[in-house]
């Protein structure tokens, strides 16, 4: 999955997500986790869970569905300083790979900029995108 451009993205961090999921549906409880893993990752942190209880894998019932609506709503206040910290240290990491990028080009290392470039491209895209564009220029342009 691709990340949007930043603002887009940065909007996104501020809404808050819900997760619900069936408590005997095993194999999309695992998948939440990875899910929630990866949000924190990105700096998304207002995320609840919602467990279903008594469901596998199936429409939720009125009760779940009533209880992730109200989680939807529960807003706890976002502490403005870790998002900024974690989109600070995105943005290093970003701009150390597309250093990396940058790097091969100047050894005129055409295939180990293309895999530096996809590896920047698939962990960071739409954050990274002003980069990327000249980076991918700068790689075709090799010989």
């Amino acid at each position: 999955m691709y990340l949007p451009p930043a603002d887009l993205f940065r909007m996104f961090q501020r809404r808050r997500i819900v997760f619900v999921t069936g408590e005997r549906d095993e194999y999309n409880v695992r998948d939440d986790w990875r899910s929630r893993d990866s949000l924190t990752d990105y700096c998304v942190f207002d995320v609840a869970v919602a467990v279903a209880r008594g469901l596998g894998h199936e429409a939720l019932d009125r009760q779940s569905l009533e209880k992730a609506l109200v989680a939807l709503d529960q807003r706890p206040e976002q502490d403005a300083g870790r998002v900024e910290k974690c989109n600070a240290r995105l943005e290093a990491a970003a701009a150390a790979k597309a250093a990396e990028v940058d790097a091969a080009i100047t050894r005129q290392d055409r295939d180990g900029a293309r895999s530096l470039l996809k590896e920047l491209d698939a962990r960071y895209s739409g954050l990274a995108a002003p980069a990327l564009y000249e980076l991918d220029a700068r790689v075709r342009a090799l010989k």
